[in-house]
């Protein structure tokens, strides 16, 4: 028997791919992959906005990433570069959110993009990291491991939307636990 545990599913859209990248957005959820009767539940949601000038002060621009934004559709630009919450506001929001359910496990489509941008703006703000160093799983390590076990999810929301991506996420990582599970007859 699984005991249930709480994850935490964070996905951030951004204006680079280093360390220090400016952060457009910030989405997360809660999810508990084996709630009830082997289903899911997706729980509670942090979504912020960054106001662009925030975003930029506080990180870099690449040039690519900038070009790549460029070629995406007008609706995903205007969410993108639409905020108006300061970075800081942004971060120590997602922390109290963090804080309040205190997760088990902190998932990241890659840990090495999402969390390491996000430990280095806390840490350039003077913000403390609501999660423990232990605490970081990588969606695309499980899709590598248990893949072939499911079909893949269909994407039923528009992709790089920071909240949409994460909801998306989690789900994949909560079928493909109980894929693993299911497989190895139950053992934990």
């Amino acid at each position: 028997m699984i005991v249930p545990s709480l994850h935490l599913m964070i996905d951030i859209e951004t204006l680079g791919t280093a360390p220090d990248a400016a952060i457009l957005s910030v989405g997360a959820c809660y999810f508990v992959p084996f709630a009830v009767a082997d289903e899911s539940i997706i729980g509670s949601a942090y979504y912020a906005a960054v106001a662009p000038a925030s975003a930029i002060a506080e990180g870099s621009i690449d040039s690519d990433t900038l070009r790549w934004w460029l070629t995406q559709p007008e609706e995903q630009r205007a969410e993108a570069f639409g905020g108006t919450t300061p970075l800081r506001l942004a971060l120590a929001g997602l922390v109290d959110f963090v804080r309040r359910c205190a997760p088990d496990w902190v998932w990241a489509n890659a840990p090495q993009f999402d969390l390491v941008i996000l430990e280095s703006a806390m840490r350039r703000l003077a913000i403390e990291v609501p999660w423990s160093y232990r605490a970081p799983r990588c969606v695309r390590t499980l899709k590598a491991l248990a893949g072939d076990l499911v079909a893949p999810l269909p994407r039923t929301t528009p992709a790089h939307d920071a909240l949409a991506d994460a909801r998306h996420q989690a789900m994949e990582v909560a079928i493909l636990l109980r894929a693993l599970h299911a497989r190895t007859g139950g053992v934990s």
